[in-house]
């Protein structure tokens, strides 16, 4: 990963929109610390940490935020 790519990714967490959440959610799930099997994100998880970093930048807010929004059960779990 580029340096210029580290800055963007440490403006858009700064930020705290949608993909300051899923940059979270890219390395576990909130609900058990672990990558279970049927979530979405499993593929994602088994990449290097660059190259989920990578992903994340090349995504809308929009895909980020239906992303979050379809790991709200997981977030809520996290929060209790």
């Amino acid at each position: 990963m580029t340096q210029r790519d580290s800055e963007i990714v440490r403006q858009e967490i700064e930020a705290g929109g949608p993909k300051a959440v899923l940059s979270g959610l890219i390395f576990s799930c909130p609900a058990n610390r672990v990558n279970p099997q049927g979530c979405p994100l499993r593929p994602i998880r088994c990449l290097h940490t660059a190259d989920r970093y990578r992903w994340l930048l090349r995504l809308s807010d929009e895909q980020a935020s239906d992303i979050v929004k379809k790991h709200s059960d997981c977030i809520g779990e996290f929060e209790k």
